[in-house]
């Protein structure tokens, strides 16, 4: 079975740094999920929070080593689901239906927000875990979802 895996880089701000990093899961054949680049609290250091799947649990050690060898890294480690927050963006443009109100009620459920309207169609956003992003927009299938995307995960240890 595939379990998914994150790992966390810190790493310099320089050109080449991201695809050297993903050259390193892709040589290793992973299946690369998602890579979200963000600042940190230091100045020209890049928070990557680097999410792929694999079934051999016992090579993230040796990728996480082959990460490390990658100059501009500072540091690099698996994170434990259990010990992390991990939070993505969703943004859904789903067709407006004529009852509104079952709509809102889900945006409620999910505490999610409309942050745009039309005649034709609403735009809502929802800040969450993977699952409950991925819960959200399997209800609203029945809204007819017109376009819709998530950010990637952003991982903060406890």
């Amino acid at each position: 079975m595939r379990k998914m895996h994150t790992i966390l880089v810190f790493a310099q701000n320089k050109r080449g740094v991201l695809e050297r990093l993903t050259m390193v899961i892709r040589k290793k054949m992973y299946n690369l999920e998602q890579i979200t680049a963000s600042d940190t609290e230091k100045d020209g250091i890049k928070r990557l929070t680097i999410s792929f799947s694999h079934e051999e649990s016992q090579k993230i050690p040796q990728i996480i080593s082959q990460i490390k060898n990658v100059v501009e890294v500072i540091d690099a480690h698996l994170v434990e689901p259990e010990n992390t927050i991990l939070r993505e963006v969703g943004l859904f443009k789903i067709e407006r239906p004529n009852h509104l109100s079952e709509v809102l009620s889900l945006t409620d459920i999910f505490k999610a927000e409309v942050i745009y309207t039309s005649e034709k169609y609403l735009i809502i956003e929802l800040v969450g875990s993977p699952a409950k992003i991925h819960d959200f927009a399997n209800l609203l299938k029945e809204f007819k979802i017109l376009e819709m995307g998530t950010s990637g995960g952003v991982a903060m240890e406890k």
